[in-house]
C-alpha cells in the first residue's frame, strides 16, 4: 500500500455514502464532548494555573448546561441537576449531559452538513481514532490498576463484615463486589487485560489489538452492570463504544483474513511528512505516553502506600458481640430484636453495627482516642423543644454531651474488648470477640485441584 492511499477505515474511503458521512460528523462531535475535558486533567499537575482554569470553566459551563437545559427544556426539579457525587454514574444529571451532547452533535452536524464539501474527511478520522486511543488507554490503565490491591474490590478477608448479609438480603451491584472481592486472583487477572488493552492503545502498530482486547474486556464489563445494576452503565457503554470505533478501521481487514481466508493489505500507519514534523510527533508522543504511565503509576503507588489515620490496632475489623448489657440488664441474642448489637465493625471513621434481627443496621461516626481507649461520638446539637413566642429570638440549641466507650482487652487470649460507657443514652457493658474471615466457607474452602463430588453450597 502506497503513502497516498486512505489511512481510516470507515469515513476515509473517498466518496463515501452520505450516511455515512453523516454518522461519522455526528460520532465525532458526540465523542469529542463526552470525553473532555480530557486530556486537561491529567496535565493540571504540569500546569495548574493554566490546566487547572481551564478544567474549572469546562465544570462550570457543563453544570450550568445542564441546569438551564433541564429546568427549562426538560422540565426538571432543579434539585436533581445540582451537582453532587454518590459514585453513580447514571444520574438524572448524567442523564441530562447525554441529551445536551447528542443535541449539540445534532446541531453542528447538520450545519457542517450545509456547507461541507468534501466527501470524506481521513484527516479528521484518523485525528479522532488517536484521540480515543489515549482516552480509552487512560481510562483502562486507571480501572485496571484499580484492581490490584485494596482498590476497587477489596478482598472479603479485609472487609470481614461484607461476609455477614444473607444472599437474599444483597442487592444485584452488591452480588458483583462480593463475587469480585472472594477471588482477590481473578480480580488482579481482571485488571491485568484491563491494563494489558490500555498499553497496546497507546501505539499505532497495537492499537486495534488492544481495542478488540479492550472490547472484550468492556463487554463482560457491560453485561454486569446491566444484569447487576451496577450505576456504571452509561460510561461502560461509552467506553466499549469507543473500543469498537477504534477497531472499526480495521475491521474489513479481520473480516477478509479471519472470516473470508482472503489475502489483505494493512492500512498505512501514517503518511508521508517532513522529518522536523515525524521527530516533533514523536517527541510529543512519548512526553504524553510517558507523563500518562507516570500519573497512572503513581496514583497507584499512592494507593497502596497510603497510610490514613486508621483506629488503633486493637480495634481494627469484625467483633461478635457475646455479652450485651443495657442498663445494668443482660439482653438475649433474639432474632427479632432490633435493637440488641449481634456484630460491630470497627473503621477509620466510626463503627457499623448490625442487630441481632440480621437486617438492622447503623453507622455510627466516631472518633477514637488510643492513648485514652475511649471511642467519642458527638451527637448534633438538640433543637428547642417549644418554637419561639412572636418577636423573641430564637433560642441557641442545647449542646448535646458527646457519648462515649472505654474498651479494654477481654478474653483468655486477650483478644477481646470489653465496651463500658454510655450510648444512645443507655449505659451499656458489651463483650466483644474479634471474627476473622477464615471463619467462613467463602474464605476458608481454598481451592482444590482433585474434587470427587462438587462442593456446591
Amino acid at each position: 500500500m502506497t503513502s497516498s492511499e486512505p489511512l481510516t477505515g470507515l469515513p476515509s474511503t473517498p466518496g463515501c455514502s452520505l450516511a455515512r458521512r453523516l454518522l461519522f460528523r455526528f460520532a465525532a462531535v458526540y465523542f469529542v464532548l463526552y470525553s473532555l475535558p480530557f486530556p486537561l486533567p491529567q496535565l493540571v499537575a504540569l500546569w495548574p494555573a493554566g490546566f487547572g482554569t481551564a478544567v474549572g470553566s469546562h465544570t462550570a459551563g457543563t453544570d450550568a448546561a445542564i441546569a438551564w437545559f433541564g429546568t427549562h427544556l426538560l422540565g426538571l426539579d432543579e434539585t436533581l441537576l445540582a451537582p453532587f457525587s454518590t459514585g453513580s454514574g447514571d444520574t438524572t444529571r448524567n442523564y441530562v449531559e447525554l441529551a445536551i451532547f447528542a443535541s449539540l452533535a445534532l446541531l453542528v452536524t447538520l450545519v457542517w452538513s450545509l456547507l461541507a464539501r468534501a466527501t470524506a474527511h481521513p484527516r479528521l478520522a484518523t485525528l479522532l481514532r488517536t484521540y480515543l486511543r489515549y482516552v480509552l488507554a487512560t481510562t483502562m490503565l486507571g480501572y485496571g490498576l484499580a484492581k490490584f490491591g485494596a482498590g476497587q474490590f477489596a478482598p472479603l478477608s479485609e472487609r470481614p463484615e461484607l461476609l455477614l448479609g444473607t444472599w437474599g438480603d444483597s442487592s444485584p451491584m452488591g452480588v458483583v463486589w462480593r463475587f469480585m472481592g472472594a477471588s482477590p486472583a481473578y480480580t488482579a487477572f481482571s485488571g491485568l487485560v484491563e491494563c494489558v488493552g490500555g498499553l497496546l492503545l497507546l501505539w499505532r502498530r497495537t492499537a486495534t489489538l488492544g481495542a478488540l482486547l479492550t472490547a472484550g474486556a468492556m463487554t463482560n464489563v457491560v453485561m454486569l452492570n446491566y444484569c447487576y445494576d451496577v450505576p456504571v452503565k452509561q460510561y461502560s457503554t461509552h467506553l466499549l463504544v469507543f473500543a469498537l470505533w477504534i477497531a472499526g478501521r480495521d475491521l474489513p481487514v479481520l473480516w477478509d483474513a479471519l472470516i473470508r481466508h482472503r489475502p489483505t493489505r494493512p492500512a498505512a500507519l501514517r503518511g508521508p511528512r517532513p522529518i522536523w514534523l515525524l521527530v516533533g510527533e514523536l517527541l510529543l508522543k512519548y512526553a504524553l505516553v510517558g507523563w500518562l504511565l507516570y500519573q497512572s503509576g503513581s496514583h497507584f503507588w499512592r494507593r497502596q502506600t497510603a497510610n490514613p489515620n486508621t483506629p488503633a490496632p486493637a480495634l481494627t475489623g469484625l467483633y461478635e458481640v457475646t455479652e450485651f448489657q443495657r442498663d445494668g440488664a443482660v439482653l438475649p441474642p433474639l432474632l427479632t430484636d432490633g435493637t440488641r448489637w449481634r456484630y460491630v465493625t470497627f473503621a477509620t471513621s466510626g463503627l457499623s453495627l448490625r442487630m441481632t434481627d440480621g437486617k438492622t443496621r447503623t453507622f455510627a461516626a466516631a472518633t477514637y482516642d488510643a492513648e485514652g481507649k475511649s471511642i467519642v461520638r458527638k451527637l448534633p446539637a438538640a433543637p428547642p423543644t417549644e418554637p419561639p413566642a412572636a418577636g423573641e429570638p430564637t433560642p441557641t440549641p442545647t449542646p448535646t454531651p458527646p457519648q462515649q466507650l472505654q474498651w479494654q482487652a477481654a478474653g483468655d487470649d486477650g483478644k477481646g474488648l470489653r465496651l463500658v460507657g454510655t450510648w444512645d443514652g443507655a449505659v451499656l457493658e458489651v463483650t466483644l470477640r474479634p471474627v476473622s474471615a477464615d471463619e467462613f466457607l467463602l474464605c476458608n474452602r481454598g481451592f482444590q485441584w482433585i474434587q470427587e463430588y462438587p462442593y456446591n453450597r
